[in-house]
């Protein structure tokens, strides 16, 4: 029964669709389901920097943010490291979704309730788009992480403004240089395997991640928002990574917001907030 009704909600969003006119541009009208929390999603925003594509450097995917609340000036549509931190302010929750052109690739979902991002596939999703910024969205109940997730969403996006972001001074590497270890016969560059890199924390590929560690990727490499590699591996809760990136020799020195330290955002990860104790973070 809950499935017919979350599929008949589709069916509504569909035919808002084909009247999305109807809705102030910068709006979204549907909800979020994690748990048994149920939200209101009212604001759409579409990153004006976009992502960088995984597989392609020259391209950018789209970004489009679904919301409860506004996204701050000082976060990106495209930062999920700093909508995640703002999710922890209790009255934030949203949808990430990325376009690799007119396909859906993934999307996260960050909620208060949460220790890190959930990223959930494209294709377990029914979208459909009028336009590059309008569109609909639709995922029936399933089971993912442990949590039931859903949602049912009309939406036309916005485009964001460039993030007024506060960007600190990183600690040099010792070796502002690093290098793939020859032995691997890696033609890779160190930007595509810091990119490599991000990809496999944000899947959780804990393996992976530890094999490019070993490999010689620079442990204060950074996201295209300037986020180091060491706080992505923080956000999503991967104590082994972030061990390894600390014995590589990962700054702890970054600050996402003034104020806001690497064990600030070790809060939600008891195991990796020890490490990082012991190496020294305050």
């Amino acid at each position: 029964m809950q499935q017919l009704q979350n599929y008949f909600l589709f069916l509504i969003a569909s035919v808002l669709l084909t009247v999305s006119f109807s809705l102030a541009q910068g709006s979204a009208y549907g909800t979020l389901r994690f748990g048994d929390t149920q939200t209101l999603l009212r604001y759409a925003t579409q990153s004006a920097a976009g992502a960088e594509n995984v597989s392609d450097t020259s391209k950018r995917d789209r970004i489009i943010v679904l919301s409860d609340n506004p996204i701050p000036p000082t976060v990106g549509a495209e930062d999920s490291l700093g909508l995640s931190l703002v999710t922890r302010s209790g009255s934030f929750s949203f949808l990430m979704l990325r376009f690799d052109g007119p396909t859906l690739v993934n999307v996260k979902v960050g909620t208060p309730k949460q220790s890190g991002l959930v990223v959930i596939a494209g294709k377990l999703f029914k979208s459909k788009m009028s336009s590059e910024s309008a569109g609909a969205l639709f995922l029936e109940p399933k089971e993912i992480d442990g949590v039931i997730i859903a949602s049912s969403v009309t939406f036309t996006a916005e485009m964001g403004k460039m993030a007024h972001r506060v960007l600190p001074t990183l600690v040099a590497s010792p070796d502002p240089t690093p290098t793939i270890d020859p032995a691997a016969n890696s033609k890779v560059s160190i930007k595509i395997a810091t990119t490599l890199f991000l990809a496999a924390v944000m899947s959780k590929d804990e393996h992976q991640a530890l094999e490019l560690i070993k490999l010689g990727i620079d442990p204060n490499g950074i996201d295209q928002n300037g986020v180091p590699v060491l706080n992505w591996a923080v956000m999503m809760c991967q104590p082994t990574v972030v061990d390894a990136l600390i014995k590589a020799g990962s700054s702890l020195t970054y600050e996402r917001l003034p104020g806001v330290t690497i064990l600030t955002e070790a809060g939600a990860c008891p195991a990796a907030a020890t490490i990082l104790k012991e190496a020294g973070a305050r």
